[in-house]
């Protein structure tokens, strides 16, 4: 089995965690080229999301992006 290239990787962050930001960086870094989203929300902490703001916050606009980038 052939393992994927970068532009089939999508890397989800928050460059609002610092965590997360630095871990996306080091990511695209090593391997250019792949795609990266953005949550860019301080309220996103981890264990503290409810499943509402989930749907609000991460699940529709990633499938925003997905839709309108044909993915």
């Amino acid at each position: 089995m052939a393992g994927l290239i970068p532009n089939q990787v999508l890397v989800i962050d928050n460059s609002e965690a610092g965590d997360s930001e630095a871990v996306y960086q080091h990511y695209v870094g090593a391997r250019p080229g792949v795609r990266g989203f953005d949550l860019d929300d301080a309220s996103l902490g981890a264990g503290t999301t409810s499943y509402a703001s989930c749907l609000a916050k991460i699940r529709n606009p990633l499938r925003s992006y997905l839709a309108s980038n044909h993915l």
